[in-house]
Order: C-alpha cells, then sequence, then structure tokens
C-alpha cells in the first residue's frame, strides 16, 4: 500500500515588537506593553515579570496599566512559544514615585 507523508511547515517564534531595554513610567500614568509575534503555528505569548507568569495569549500579548504604582516596577519578559522553538526579549520597567508634601 501506498504511504501518505505529511510535510508540515513549522517557523520558529520571532518576536515583532521592538522592546526598549528600559523603560521609565510616572506613577499615576496610563500605560501598556505590548508583544506581538510571529511564527508557525501561531506562537503562544506569556508577559512575565520577575518569572511570574502575568498574562498568556496567542500571537499577540497586550497588558494595559490603567493607573501605574511601584507595584508594577520590575523585570518583564516576553516568551514567544511554538512547536520551532522559543525566544524571548526582556524590558526593565522602573516607576517615578509621586512625592506628596503635607
Amino acid at each position: 500500500p501506498p504511504q501518505l507523508l505529511y510535510l508540515v511547515h513549522v517557523d520558529p517564534p520571532r518576536i515583532i515588537t521592538q522592546l526598549p531595554a528600559e523603560l521609565t513610567w510616572n506613577e499615576g500614568d496610563s500605560r501598556e506593553l505590548t508583544c506581538s509575534t510571529d511564527g508557525k503555528p501561531k506562537p503562544r505569548v506569556t508577559w512575565k515579570r520577575d518569572d511570574s507568569i502575568v498574562m498568556q495569549a496567542r500571537q499577540i500579548a497586550k497588558m494595559v496599566f490603567s493607573s501605574v504604582t511601584y507595584k508594577e516596577a520590575g523585570l518583564y519578559t516576553c516568551l514567544a512559544e511554538n512547536a520551532g522553538g522559543r525566544k524571548d526579549k526582556k524590558v526593565q520597567v522602573n516607576v517615578l514615585c509621586k512625592l506628596t508634601m503635607e
């Protein structure tokens, strides 16, 4: 009997978003971090902060911070994974706190 051979095209994940090595935000500002990826199959995207998973999505992961606090500061990693492998990019987020005078 003839044998069927299936070829599956796999492209390793690529992170399309240009992420700087460091970002500085002001407390109270509205900010977002987006990680767009490409690959076949569509990569699973994970945002981590200091090794804790913050969110997961398929192909594009967007975190919205409506009012930034000092708790959002840290090292964020965008991790893209599919059958072809894994890629990551890191960004250090610093938060400048507002000083209140009494």
